[in-house]
């Protein structure tokens, strides 16, 4: 039993609306620990494939056993847990039974989330996603497609089959919630309201929809360049409110989007202080996301928490061919002395090491240049941040280009040509892929006619080999 008489909200749309986001966005607000969730495709009547199916559509609300679905959210108002199978959307079959506890908040998500007039009764919070058709077709086939194993034709064909269920449910529900949200193409979304509800709540809603976007659009313009990003290397995050928003561990910038490819977790929680080896920050990282929706958040995390709203944090080559030498500062000094305030670390194994070292710095610059290891942006406004990473690359190269006797462009050819066997930055230990052996070779090659290369120490190396955080990249 709780002490309190949990608080419902329930959230309803048409398929490929965005009800599993808006609900993830809710208990990300209210906090995992505070919220459960209940989906509604759970009461099916028949798993994927049955013949029933062929009769009735998914929409249409007898073929969803409601008056279970009633019964069990009563149970949850009073404090009661219930049992329920769980649909998967990947298999199209029922699970085992699970059991699903009261807590503060039950999010009742689903197509029928208050359609009948019992779940609207014990609803307390009744909110609708009004999103534009175009826009939820085009959703809902590469949502189907990639994640559920349908076929483009075949997506198309339910849509139109549904497309009578579809208005009616949508008519109802409209007439009883207290919130619309209604969702366009672009990073804005529109918040209709009947009744005074949680300011911050819709506030916060708004915000994420908005950064999302933002994010999905930095990540894809950086993570596609390859002389800026290659493999699974860096990182980059964004901040709203007390959350930070960065690529999760093993993924790729290119490859984050709106709603998938990226970490949630509160940032305000991070103090270094409590932490004393790379172990401890493993656990920390994956004890943040647990019970969410999300996978563990890069292993460098920790020091993005102590920057401006944006950072980025990466390798781009034509830096990290100077990055790597002996001498790299002297020459960092020759390229950028004159153009703006910067400052420069010694080489720290990523993780804790590194986290430890930025975080313990004063007065740090927001452009950072790490010695055998690359480069860290800080700032308010994610356009500059993508400028200066593109502008010190530049550079980068131009001065390359004016000290050295023969130079090729920076591409994926490179894993191919043969080049003296270095180990000068963390990636080339970790990774083996394509990008990241041609990245080496290349760095090996262009820092060799450049200068002396500062190779990692062999105690570096066995760190790195070893350390349970990079695990997660392989």
């Amino acid at each position: 039993m709780v002490e309190h008489k949990p608080y419902i909200i329930s959230i309803a749309g048409d398929s490929g609306s965005g009800k599993s986001t808006i609900s993830n966005f809710i208990r990300l607000y209210y906090g995992y620990e505070n919220t459960t969730l209940i989906s509604g495709d759970d009461l099916h009547r028949w798993e994927r494939g049955d013949t029933n199916w062929e009769k009735i559509t998914h929409l249409n609300p007898n073929a969803n056993n409601l008056k279970l679905g009633d019964l069990q959210l009563l149970s949850l108002k009073e404090g009661v847990k219930v049992l329920r199978k769980k649909y998967d959307h990947h298999t199209g079959k029922f699970g085992d039974m699970i059991t699903i506890h009261p807590n503060k908040y039950i999010i009742n998500e689903g197509l029928h989330a208050f359609y009948t007039i019992e779940a609207e009764t014990l609803s307390d919070l009744k909110i609708y996603i009004d999103i534009d058709e175009d826009l939820r077709i085009d959703l809902k086939i590469k949502r189907d497609t990639i994640e559920r194993g349908y076929k483009r034709d075949d997506v198309l064909d339910l849509i139109e089959k549904r497309k009578s269920d579809s208005e009616k449910i949508k008519r109802v529900q409209l007439q009883k919630a207290d919130v619309i949200i209604k969702i366009k193409r672009g990073s804005e979304i529109q918040i209709d309201c009947k009744k005074d509800v949680d300011y911050l709540l819709l506030d916060f809603l708004k915000k994420l929809h908005k950064e999302l976007h933002i994010f999905e659009w930095v990540n894809k313009t950086i993570g596609e360049s390859l002389p800026l990003v290659q493999s699974k290397g860096g990182n980059i995050s964004a901040k709203i409110d007390n959350k930070l928003i960065i690529k999760e561990s093993g993924g790729k910038i290119k490859n984050v989007n709106y709603s998938a490819g990226y970490s949630i977790l509160d940032y305000k929680n991070f103090n270094i202080d409590n932490l004393t080896s790379d172990k401890e920050l493993h656990k920390f990282l994956l004890a943040s996301v647990k019970n969410s929706i999300y996978k563990k958040p890069s292993m460098e995390t920790g020091f993005h928490t102590g920057f401006k709203k944006y950072v980025f944090h990466l390798h781009p080559i034509y830096l990290n061919c100077i990055l790597c030498l002996e001498n790299a500062e002297e020459v960092i000094k020759k390229i950028f002395t004159n153009l703006f305030e910067y400052s420069f670390i010694n080489y720290f194994n990523p993780g804790y090491q590194l986290t430890k070292e930025i975080l313990k710095k004063e007065k740090l610059k927001d452009i950072i240049f790490l010695k055998n290891h690359g480069l860290i942006i800080s700032s308010n406004d994610c356009y500059d941040g993508i400028y200066y990473v593109s502008q010190i690359n530049k550079l980068s190269k131009e001065y390359i280009k004016e000290h050295i006797n023969s130079f090729e462009e920076f591409s994926l050819d490179w894993k191919d040509k043969e080049c003296i066997e270095s180990y000068s930055w963390p990636d080339s230990i970790i990774l083996s892929d394509d990008e990241t052996i041609a990245a080496n070779n290349y760095i090996n090659y262009i820092g060799s006619n450049l200068g002396t290369i500062q190779q990692l120490k062999k105690e570096d190396i066995e760190y790195l080999k070893n350390i349970e955080a990079e695990k997660y990249r392989l």
